[in-house]
């Protein structure tokens, strides 16, 4: 994966308490786990089975470059 794609997959919580969650992907959604340290791949694993009772489907947005 090129990570200089500039995509986020973003993980919006449907319970308060829980952290917004966002991962480096390409335009189709592709994160590249090698790339991700391994609490960060913990935490992306999470989100994808969390999906529908703890999160929201996660949307593919442009990363904001400041």
């Amino acid at each position: 994966m090129d990570e200089s794609a500039g995509f986020e997959v973003r993980y919006v919580p449907l319970r308060g308490a829980w952290p917004r969650l966002v991962f480096p992907c390409d335009a189709l959604g592709s994160v590249w786990l090698d790339s991700l340290p391994n609490d960060v791949r913990n935490e992306y694993f999470f989100a994808r089975a969390a999906v529908g009772f703890g999160y929201a489907r996660p949307t593919i947005e442009p990363r904001d470059v400041h």
